[in-house]
């Protein structure tokens, strides 16, 4: 039953990406790409020498009172630049270098302008994200809590890891 429940939240994840995919992935900012190639293999390999979790994404399905429990799944993203599901093989890759440093840069611009602290969509029921960021010191800082269908910048980080899903 746990795997059922499993493959079902993986279904669906893979459904809200893959219906994103096509109209935020030309979109999305390259982030970290100024600067020079130079510049940015020394900004890479600073941060890729940290050790831990850079970022966590929860997602929870969020079911109906009387279908049962919602069903949540993780993605953690380490500072190595390896991101991976927990409890589950659907996910475990090496991010490229232009991905990490658009993840690590949303990260920081979000905590430094707090730019969803205001940000809310009204939503009864389907899927939640928590973004949870972890600076080089450890410390949590949260990102965002909530839905985001209607949010192209959170929709394209979690665009990122529909490449690398196994099908």
């Amino acid at each position: 039953m746990k795997r059922f429940i499993a493959l079902v939240l993986i279904l669906v994840m893979l459904s809200g990406i893959a219906g994103c995919a096509n109209s935020e992935r030309n979109g999305r900012r390259e982030s970290g790409a100024e600067g020079g190639s130079e510049n940015k293999f020394e900004q890479l390999e600073e941060l890729q020498s940290h050790e831990g979790t850079m970022l966590e994404i929860t997602s929870t399905v969020r079911l109906p009172v009387e279908e049962g429990s919602d069903i949540e799944n993780t993605i953690i993203v380490e500072y190595s630049g390896d991101a991976y599901e927990v409890d589950t093989n659907y996910l475990n890759c090496h991010l490229s270098d232009e991905e990490y440093l658009t993840i690590y840069n949303f990260c920081i611009e979000s905590v430094e302008n707090d730019t969803f602290a205001d940000y809310y969509e009204d939503v009864c029921d389907g899927i939640t994200y928590r973004f949870t960021f972890y600076d080089e010191d450890g410390n949590a800082h949260l990102i965002y809590d909530g839905y985001i269908y209607e949010n192209a910048e959170l929709n394209s980080i979690i665009d990122i890891f529909g490449n690398y899903y196994i099908d």
